[in-house]
């Protein structure tokens, strides 16, 4: 009796009352109370599972790779942060908008649609003004980033599935 009690981890059950009467009725090798299945208490949610994710290999390329140089652009956008930059800022919310294209969410998109076209401005403006060293490499990311997130493919992609 407790041999099947410990498998199913009823001997740690926090209620001793609650054990006792799942106890009682448990019959030996098998997880029925009387006749019927061993009920779930109320306080038990069974298993919870996670779907948020950081990548989702279904989406087509040109989402996966947004994806990918949002959390790229992101990291270089806390870097530039961190180096006293304010640019850093914009760059850095592309990581929201990842995870929002990463879990198909439609306000994901929209965020990361906008801020890759400012991104795109912010690294015109940096090239135009010398302001960063590798301004011209920030400028050809950015603008990769955009037209990904603005192909057609992508955007059918998120009309159709994206909630």
């Amino acid at each position: 009796m407790v041999v099947a009690a410990g498998a199913l981890g009823l001997a740690s059950c926090r209620r001793p009352v609650l054990r006792r009467r799942l106890l009682e009725g448990l019959h030996a090798g098998d997880a029925t109370w009387g006749s019927r299945p061993v009920p779930l208490p109320t306080w038990h949610n069974g298993a919870v599972s996670d779907t948020r994710r950081w990548f989702d290999a279904t989406q087509p390329q040109t989402l996966q790779g947004a994806v990918m140089l949002c959390y790229i652009t992101a990291a270089f956008g806390l870097i530039d942060l961190l180096l006293g930059g304010a640019v850093g800022i914009i760059p850095m919310m592309l990581l929201v908008g990842g995870l929002g294209v990463a879990n198909e969410r439609r306000w994901g998109y929209v965020l990361a649609a906008v801020l890759a076209v400012l991104n795109v401005l912010n690294a015109l403006l940096s090239v135009v003004t010398g302001y960063a060293l590798g301004g011209a490499i920030n400028l050809l990311f950015a603008v990769v980033l955009a037209a990904l997130l603005l192909h057609p493919q992508s955007r059918e992609y998120q009309r159709i599935w994206f909630h």
